[in-house]
């Protein structure tokens, strides 16, 4: 399920700015069919890895432990911040709000004039 929620930007002592921010949200079934989807990716690079000389000694066991690490993380990871824009209160520009995890406060940085930014949901 997507859903846009509304944000507040702050940067330092300016006066904070309001934005959108796109957010995505999975149930039990498609969380454990994305982490598959990894797994069966970084174990495929395993595989294709094998036959690459000196390299496999290392590229294999890495891609197989890097699998299922990647994979145990993102069966527990419920809904992710996949994007949005605000304005920014440095510069007034539109910022594009960049992909992270759902856990707020969430820090950004503007495109436009690289000001630190926090994002936070009103409460």
């Amino acid at each position: 399920m997507i859903r846009e929620i509304d944000i507040n930007v702050f940067c330092g002592q300016l006066s904070p700015t309001a934005g959108r921010a796109i957010v995505r949200e999975w149930d039990g079934r498609a969380r454990r069919r994305r982490a598959l989807k990894f797994l069966g990716g970084f174990w495929a690079l395993a595989a294709i890895s094998i036959v690459i000389p000196i390299a496999h000694f290392v590229l294999v066991p890495v891609f197989f432990l890097v699998g299922i690490i990647s994979a145990f993380i993102i069966a527990f990871q419920s809904s992710q911040i996949f994007g949005g824009a605000a304005e920014c209160p440095a510069c007034g520009e539109i910022f594009k709000v960049a992909k992270n995890l759902n856990r707020w406060p969430v820090s950004d940085v503007c495109e436009h004039c690289s000001a630190n930014l926090r994002l936070e949901q009103p409460l």
